[in-house]
C-alpha cells in the first residue's frame, strides 16, 4: 500500500529505538528521529505494506 507514491513499512518502535542506539544517534527531536527512521528504512529494508 502507499500513499501518494510513498511507501509505507511497520516498524516495531523497540527494533528503531536499538538502531539508533546502535549508530549513536540517539535523540529525541522530530528532524533526528525522521533521518535515524529514514536509515533504518535503507539499510535493514523492511517489508513494505
Amino acid at each position: 500500500m502507499t500513499t501518494q507514491g510513498v511507501p509505507l513499512s511497520k516498524v516495531n518502535p523497540r527494533y528503531a529505538r536499538r538502531f539508533a542506539e546502535a549508530t549513536g544517534r540517539l535523540a529525541k527531536t522530530d528532524t533526528i528521529d525522521a533521518a535515524m527512521l529514514a536509515r533504518h528504512g535503507t539499510f535493514l529494508e523492511p517489508r513494505l505494506l
